[in-house]
């Protein structure tokens, strides 16, 4: 026992070689050599390093023109926009924006120039820009500060000629993009009270926007005659406040967010959206929200869309007094009224409301002079119907492929089943004032390839519609498998199996 004792090496004395071997290490004269010169390595670089910032802000003190645009002025996203458009970013530190558009398969990947400081070459000139974020108040009740960025743009010479023309070009080049896309803003979610960044989407068509064309007329003729560069002073010369609203009202799935955004496109301006029934938005944050709108557009020519506003308790006073005991924090009526019609009200805006419920609404947010044009957004017509059948099956310039294969292989057995003929046949199916726009829409995805299939099964479509409301659920009951392809006369491809879900994201807003 003992001889196994001595000959097996304890733990306490390997650690202890361990130790010695070290010290002795550090005891050589080419360990304190090494420390010497790591020490004085470092000690060197942030001699260097406070020496470059102090002789930095000297030269930008004395020999540059430094512009400041805090967060909030649409020209610091246009700033953003252009560099990472025509900049090749040499910057190790970026920020990744994505998006996909509705006709491709993948998510477009795109760099933008992240925090910290890129410089490059402009005309012949050095241009420096710095993006940084400062923390600027704490929420209310919490811990949690707001971030504002501030975007610090110099130019190496004693003119601010260099400059201008920089912000210039950044205005002109968002502008160009502006009537290819829509910019909708959204309340920033790391910020309360402050908007996020645009989120760009091709404009959309209003000939896409399946409504009475009388009311679509009578619609972008009015905001046309606000938005004209003429009324600000003829509203001014009658001593009446430059500001239009309107309530567009109607069941869900009518199409009221979607006119809003493609009236946007149409006139080429941006839009604003708000949901009053977020759980952290007061009238302090709303007002905050509506003056920096100013700071994004200039002039303030501009649509906010608060929407569904009904469902934010803003309601007849009878109502509101049974939610209040319920509700600590929210909006209130006398806030709201303030922000859109007091005497600092944002002027330039068109402010438009969507309600599902209009009767709840109180009747002094909807008079005149803040709500100026009330339209009704409800179920479809046969019209309507025939208008939405022939939208969907019209063959783009850009399709690969054609709608109307199955519609011509049929007229040659039926010669009047062209697609104008099965766009009036559809809409004789589907009943009046039943059917919404997006159930409409819907409907006719899942028959996206076979036009004929979609007027053929359409009795049976509308009939388990009709049933489900009826029954007053929200859910109608599937076809069976394999009805579809026998009803269809075994349509394959074309068939009611072949619904492509994918392509379902905008059937809330037709």
């Amino acid at each position: 026992m003992e001889s196994d004792t001595t000959s097996t090496p304890s733990k306490g004395g390997k650690v202890d070689r361990v130790v010695k071997a070290f010290e002795d290490g550090c005891a050589s004269p080419l360990c304190h050599s090494i420390a010497g010169l790591v020490w004085g390595l470092l000690a060197g670089y942030m001699l260097l390093k406070s020496y470059w910032a102090a002789l930095e802000t000297l030269i930008l003190a004395h020999y540059a023109c430094t512009l400041t645009i805090h967060s909030g002025e649409r020209i610091g996203d246009d700033v953003v926009e252009w560099m990472s458009k025509n900049l090749e970013l040499d910057s190790n530190v970026f920020e990744i924006h994505y998006s996909r558009a509705p006709e491709e398969e993948r998510a477009n990947i795109q760099l933008k120039p992240g925090l910290g400081t890129h410089t490059f070459r402009y005309g012949g000139t050095w241009l420096r820009i710095s993006r940084s974020r400062i923390k600027v108040g704490e929420r209310e009740g919490g811990k949690i500060g707001l971030a504002k960025e501030v975007l610090k743009i110099s130019s190496f010479g004693r003119g601010n000629s260099v400059l201008q023309a920089f912000l210039e070009e950044c205005r002109d080049f968002a502008s160009n993009q502006v009537g290819k896309l829509t910019h909708i803003y959204r309340t920033s979610p790391q910020a309360r009270g402050r908007w996020d960044s645009p989120t760009s989407r091709v404009s959309r068509p209003m000939s896409t926007i399946d409504i009475d064309e009388a009311v679509k007329k009578n619609l972008l003729e009015d905001a046309r005659r606000y938005f004209h560069v003429s009324a600000r002073n003829f509203y001014a010369n009658r001593g009446i406040p430059h500001r239009r609203g309107y309530l567009f009202y109607g069941p869900p799935g009518c199409g009221k967010s979607s006119i809003s955004q493609a009236m946007a496109g149409h006139f080429r301006i941006p839009i604003f959206t708000v949901s009053l029934a977020s759980s952290d938005m007061t009238d302090d944050v709303l007002e905050q929200l509506f003056d920096g709108v100013a700071d994004r557009c200039d002039p303030p020519k501009c649509i906010v869309l608060l929407e569904d506003i009904d469902s934010a308790g803003i309601s007849r006073e009878k109502m509101r007094a049974a939610r209040a005991r319920r509700r600590q924090r929210g909006v209130t009526l006398s806030g709201l009224l303030n922000i859109i019609d007091g005497v600092a009200a944002l002027e330039g805006r068109l402010l438009i409301m969507t309600s599902n419920t209009p009767d709840t609404l109180d009747a002094a947010l909807v008079r005149p002079g803040r709500i100026d044009k009330q339209v009704y957004f409800g179920p479809v017509t046969h019209a309507v119907a025939a208008s939405i059948f022939a939208r969907m099956f019209t063959v783009g310039p850009d399709e690969q492929f054609d709608y109307e294969q199955s519609a011509r292989q049929q007229q040659q057995q039926q010669p009047d089943c062209g697609l104008p003929a099965l766009a009036s046949a559809f809409g004789a199916v589907v009943p009046e004032k039943l059917v919404t726009p997006a159930e409409t829409q819907c409907y006719l995805l899942e028959h996206r390839d076979d036009p004929v299939a979609a007027v053929e099964r359409a009795a049976d479509w509308v009939a388990r519609l009709v049933e489900a409301k009826t029954k007053g659920t929200s859910v109608s009951e599937p076809t069976p498998v394999g009805a579809g392809a026998q009803a269809a006369g075994g349509a394959g491809e074309g068939g009611e199996g072949k619904g492509d879900d994918d392509d379902d994201d905008d059937n809330d807003h037709p």
